[in-house]
């Protein structure tokens, strides 16, 4: 069994990196409480050389597979916990699906 990870990034708004870091971690621990079947992991980083934009990583526990909707989910999430707002247009959340080799 193969197993993927979800990656998206984007660029915060200026000013709000406080806020949305806050409403990243609390979207972040929803998830993984609603998917604990699948042991879902998490995690969040800004690059190096731009702290402006952030990556969300997204992959199911090892033998376990992220379920076929996750991108809805995780939409979902998303408008739950007023994200958007906080983002910079120049660059809106980009999702991108490896999978394992």
């Amino acid at each position: 069994m193969r197993n993927e990870a979800v990656y998206v990034y984007y660029k915060v708004r200026a000013g709000g990196e406080d806020a949305l870091l806050t409403r990243v971690s609390a979207m972040q621990a929803a998830l993984r409480m609603n998917l604990q079947t699948v042991g879902l992991q998490t995690e969040l980083a800004r690059r190096r050389d731009d702290p402006s934009t952030w990556m969300e990583v997204y992959r199911a526990a090892p033998g376990a597979t992220l379920p076929h909707d996750f991108e809805a989910l995780l939409q979902q999430a998303v408008l739950q916990h007023g994200l958007e707002p906080l983002l910079d247009p120049a660059l809106p959340r980009i999702t991108e699906i490896f999978v394992g080799l």
